[in-house]
C-alpha cells in the first residue's frame, strides 16, 4: 500500500513541481524529494499512531492533530458509518466550532452530506462550489473550502474524513497527496474498530448464554489449562466461588488418581481435537462426581481458549455413570453466537451442522449448507 500511494504521490508532485518550489531555486526534482520524505515520515507516523491506539478515539485522539498540521488544513473531523442506521458519526473533530460540529454530528443516509459520500471520490471545492444547505452552513462557519473524503476498507465504505480551510479556498496539491493517502490506513484502523465492537457483542452474547446454561460451564486457557470463568451452575455444584476457581487449573478439578489422565486429554484436545471424554471430577468438598465433558475452541477476551460443558450424573449430586449424552443444542446455541463460521461434518466430509455466521458468509441459509461437502465451501467464485 504505500509503495502505490507515494507511486501515485511522486507523479502528484512531479505535476506540480513549480508550484510546491520554495523559492530556493531548487530543481523540482529536489522538491519531489523533500515532499516525499515529508510525506513518508507522516504516514510512518499516523500508521503508528492508527495501531498503537488501544481503542479508535485514542488513535483518532493522536491522529487528528498531525493532519491539522497540513497546509491549509484548519478544521477536521471524521466520521464513522453506523451499520445499522448508515448514518454518519462524527466520531472526533478538531478546529471546528463547537456550534457546528453539534450541527453535523449526525449526517443521515438521503441528506445533501452523504450524496458527496456516495460519489465514492474525493472531492475538494471552495465553499461555493456546495450545494446549500452545504454552503450556508460553511459560510456561517467561516470555511472557505471543504475536503470530503470517502474512507473504504475491502471494498465497504466505513467513514468520511472532512478537511475544512478557514485561510484558502483551495487545498495545496502536497495537502490533497497526503490526505488521499493516509485514507486507507484510516479504513483499517475503523473496521478493526468495528471488528473489535462485534466480538465484545459477540463475547458478551456468548457469557449470558454460558451463564444461564444447567451443565457445569467453564472457560480454560488453551495455553496452561487455567480456568477463567465459570458458570454459577459449576459454582454451586463444585462448592467454589468464581474467585477460587479462577485459581485453579482442570487438574485441580479431578481426582489426583486421574491426573494422567486429565493431561493426556488436554493434550489430545489442543492437538487432536478431541471434544468428548469421560473423567470423574471433585467438588471442594472432596466429593467425587462422575462426569463427561465436551469442548471446542473459542476465543475469550482475546484469548484462546476451551470452551466445556460437564454434564454430571444426577445433576452432580451423586457418583456413578453418566446415562444421557450433553444436549447438543447448547452447543449450536453457542455456535450460533460466534462470529467465525463454523460447520461440523460427518466421517466422509459431508456438512451436518453449519452455524449462523457461516450462513452469513456463504449467502444461503444453514439448511442449504448440510449435505453439501466440505470441499464445496472452498470454492469462492468460478475460474475461467
Amino acid at each position: 500500500e504505500f509503495r502505490r500511494v507515494l507511486f501515485r504521490s511522486a507523479l502528484l508532485a512531479e505535476e506540480a513541481g513549480a508550484n510546491m518550489s520554495d523559492g530556493s531555486g531548487d530543481r523540482p526534482s529536489s522538491t519531489v524529494v523533500r515532499f516525499l520524505s515529508k510525506q513518508l515520515r507522516l504516514l510512518k507516523n499516523i500508521a503508528y499512531a492508527a495501531n498503537a491506539g488501544a481503542s479508535l478515539d485514542l488513535s483518532v485522539s493522536r491522529i487528528l492533530p498531525m493532519l491539522q498540521d497540513l497546509d491549509n488544513v484548519e478544521g477536521i473531523g471524521l466520521y464513522v458509518i453506523d451499520e445499522a442506521t448508515q448514518n454518519l458519526i462524527l466520531r472526533a473533530h478538531s478546529g471546528l466550532p463547537q456550534w457546528f460540529a453539534s450541527l453535523v454530528e449526525v449526517i443521515e443516509p438521503m441528506s445533501p452530506e452523504r450524496e458527496l459520500v456516495s460519489r465514492q471520490e474525493p472531492q475538494f471545492d471552495a465553499a461555493e462550489g456546495f450545494p446549500n444547505p452545504i454552503r450556508s452552513r460553511l459560510a456561517q462557519a467561516g470555511i472557505a473550502a471543504l475536503g470530503v473524503l470517502p474512507i473504504e476498507h475491502g471494498g465497504k465504505a466505513v467513514g468520511v474524513l472532512n478537511v475544512a480551510s478557514t485561510s484558502s479556498r483551495s487545498f495545496a496539491v502536497s495537502t490533497v497527496a497526503i490526505l488521499e493517502s493516509i485514507t486507507p490506513i484510516l479504513g483499517a484502523m475503523i473496521a478493526r474498530s468495528l471488528q473489535n465492537q462485534k466480538f465484545a457483542q459477540s463475547e458478551q452474547t456468548l457469557q449470558s448464554i454460558i451463564a444461564s446454561l444447567q451443565d457445569l460451564g467453564f472457560v480454560i486457557s488453551s495455553e496452561n489449562a487455567r480456568i477463567l470463568y465459570a458458570t454459577p451452575s459449576a459454582q454451586r455444584a463444585l462448592g467454589y466461588t468464581l474467585e477460587e476457581l479462577c485459581k485453579l487449573t482442570v487438574s485441580d478439578l479431578h481426582p489426583s488418581e486421574v491426573g494422567d489422565d486429565v493431561q493426556r486429554t488436554l493434550d489430545a484436545m489442543a492437538k487432536s481435537g478431541l471434544e468428548y471424554c469421560r473423567l470423574p471430577v471433585m467438588t471442594k468438598a472432596g466429593r467425587r462426581i462422575a462426569a463427561e465433558s465436551r469442548v471446542f475452541h473459542g476465543q475469550w477476551q482475546g484469548e484462546s481458549v476451551l470452551f466445556g460443558l460437564v454434564r454430571t450424573a444426577s445433576g452432580g449430586s451423586v457418583a456413578g455413570s453418566v446415562r444421557e449424552p450433553p444436549d447438543d443444542s447448547l452447543f449450536k446455541r453457542l455456535l450460533d453466537n460466534i462470529p467465525e463460521g463454523v460447520y461440523v461434518r460427518s466421517v466422509d466430509g459431508r456438512i451436518v451442522y453449519a452455524n449462523a455466521a457461516l450462513s452469513r458468509i456463504h449467502g444461503m441459509p444453514a439448511s442449504e449448507l448440510v449435505g453439501r461437502h466440505a470441499n464445496d465451501l472452498l470454492v469462492t467464485e468460478d475460474v475461467e
